[in-house]
């Protein structure tokens, strides 16, 4: 009788630990054939996975990586925030080259790349920012170059990488005080040395505002604007 109850427990305890485990997995399967990504990334997180099911997460948290990119654009738009907005789909574009030789291996480059085409038809359509020039702006190294190229395009003017280094650390409110002395250098060219003469330069753009906030908690974005203590530096 003993011997009896001892098998029952056992098999009590593991339906417990067995059922629970086994029904998310059944239910993250049916999530992914109706394209819910988070429910099936929710569903399966922190779970022991078998092949197939290492695969559906993946495949998953692939796509959401994506759509979190395409949905910040979305939530910035919504407020007017343009530069925040423009900055996600730019880390849109960037995220996607990180991702691609992984989609690969899953299987699950469509559904990414769907994202992507989405992604560059709002660069195109609210920022008249190509492919090509969205891999230029991801090329730059340098935090303050980068922030210079967003402001420029959602201000419209013309931006170039030939800045004069007289004047990159030049702050917009100083410029006025600057264009004051060239003209009374101007004025009196005659009386002084062209080698002492200020070269006149072009004024830097100004800097991204304070550093976006992340919409939902994520890894891997990378991938976000520069903060305000890499601008500041740009600036003295």
């Amino acid at each position: 009788m003993f011997v009896f109850c001892g098998t029952i427990a056992a098999c009590i305890v593991l339906l417990v630990s067995f059922l629970p485990n086994y029904t998310e997995k059944r239910e993250a399967h049916v999530a992914y054939d109706h394209q819910d990504y988070a429910q099936v990334y929710d569903l399966l997180y922190g779970k022991e996975l078998d092949e197939q099911d290492e695969v559906l997460f993946q495949r998953s948290n692939l796509i959401l990586q994506m759509n979190r990119k395409l949905t910040s654009y979305e939530n910035y738009g919504s407020l007017d925030m343009r530069l925040e907005s423009l900055n996600a789909l730019i880390g849109g574009v960037a995220r996607y080259q990180a991702i691609l030789p992984e989609a690969e291996t899953y299987n699950v480059v469509g559904e990414v790349s769907d994202i992507y085409a989405q992604i560059l038809d709002r660069l195109s359509a609210d920022f008249g920012v190509s492919e090509s020039d969205a891999l230029e702006i991801i090329a730059l190294e340098d935090d303050v170059a980068y922030s210079q190229r967003l402001e420029a395009i959602i201000s419209g003017a013309v931006y170039s990488e030939d800045i004069p280094a007289g004047r990159q650390d030049v702050l917009p409110e100083e410029e006025e005080i600057i264009e004051r002395i060239d003209g009374l250098e101007s004025e009196t060219e005659g009386e002084q040395p062209t080698d002492d003469m200020q070269t006149d330069v072009a004024p830097e753009e100004d800097m991204l505002p304070e550093e976006m906030m992340e919409v939902n908690a994520d890894e891997n974005a990378g991938e976000d604007m520069p903060t305000d203590e890499n601008a500041n530096e740009g600036a003295e």
